[in-house]
């Protein structure tokens, strides 16, 4: 029987301990982001998510539409300094372990 401590504590400290913001690059891809102290939930994603463009358009008499506004809602907050990777299910749907 294999020690399930010595098979997960490798696993168990990368996604214990945040890494910091200049450790990670594109070909990470998208993690959980964290502000310390820690005082709302991570934000999931990566530096380079952008968000989307929003506009509310107003109409004045008789003129056609106008942009009254615009506005990026969405994407990389900014302030986040450390990350810690996507955690895997441990029993995948359909497994031999998920219970059912």
């Amino acid at each position: 029987m294999t020690d399930k401590s010595q098979t997960t504590a490798p696993i168990d400290s990368l996604f214990l301990t945040p890494l910091p913001l200049s450790q990670w690059n594109e070909y990470v891809g998208a993690v959980l982001w964290w502000k310390f102290p820690v005082d709302e939930p991570p934000y999931v994603g990566t530096p380079f998510d952008l968000g989307h463009t929003v506009e509310l358009h107003t109409r004045d008499r008789g003129d056609g539409p106008r942009i009254a506004a615009r506005t990026t809602i969405g994407g990389w907050p900014g302030y986040h300094t450390h990350w810690t990777p996507l955690p895997i299910p441990p029993n995948p749907p359909g497994s031999e372990t998920d219970g059912e």
